[in-house]
């Protein structure tokens, strides 16, 4: 396989792990947030916080998620 061939398929798995690691931060920064106002997640919460991580989810069906689990 040429070089050529290869290179968008690297760029592509580091774009993916850039953005893993923004959203790795961004769920930290809010369960920091919440530890610090005395408030922990639920497992449930937790778990869809980890498909946002993993790219399963977006924030936009995380937070909907989160919000139609609340309202019961």
């Amino acid at each position: 396989m040429a070089a050529a061939q290869i290179f968008p398929l690297v760029e592509a798995a580091t774009l993916h792990a850039t953005d893993r690691f923004k959203r790795r931060q961004t769920v930290d920064s809010v369960l920091g947030t919440m530890g610090a106002e005395g408030e922990l997640p639920s497992a449930k919460t937790l778990a869809l916080m980890e498909e946002y991580v993993d790219g399963r989810i977006t924030m936009a069906e995380l937070i909907d998620t989160i919000f139609v689990n609340a309202r019961g």
